[in-house]
């Protein structure tokens, strides 16, 4: 500032510290991101709506929560489809983790029948899944 009467552009920063005018500016911007800043900081002022930095990121544990209560419900009205054993079978091994000898026990069936039940079960949620999304898309 002494020298030229008023601040230095960056160019010539740049090439008084003999460094290319991007890696100067990038350091400018470093410098700049390691302050910290609050979530509770104002971003823009509307009318009377003040808004936060908080309140303009994404909530992705939100949207989250929505699509998987959404695969939730088309899953379990895709299950109510099935036919009554192979509902229990797919019920009792996936939802409540019993191993298909205690399946077939509780089904009144024996283990191999519940595991018929089960590969026929997730073929017809598959296709019942995929023409609930068809008919989404659709819409």
């Amino acid at each position: 500032v002494a020298n030229l009467g008023r601040f230095p552009r960056d160019e010539e920063i740049a090439k008084a510290l003999d460094v290319s005018l991007q890696e100067w500016q990038e350091s400018k911007l470093a410098v700049q991101n390691r302050l910290p800043l609050s979530l509770d900081a104002t971003v823009s002022q509307k009318v009377d709506q003040p808004m936060t930095l908080g309140e303009t990121l994404p909530d992705y544990y939100e949207e989250n929560l929505h699509y998987w209560e959404e695969d939730r419900q088309q899953l379990q009205g895709a299950l109510s489809q099935l036919e009554d054993k192979t509902q229990a079978a797919i019920e009792f091994v996936f939802l409540r983790e019993l191993p298909r000898k205690e399946a077939a026990k509780r089904i009144g069936v024996s283990p191999m029948t519940v595991t018929r039940h089960v590969k026929r079960g997730i073929q017809e949620l598959v296709t019942l899944m995929k023409s609930q999304a068809s008919e989404r898309l659709a819409s």
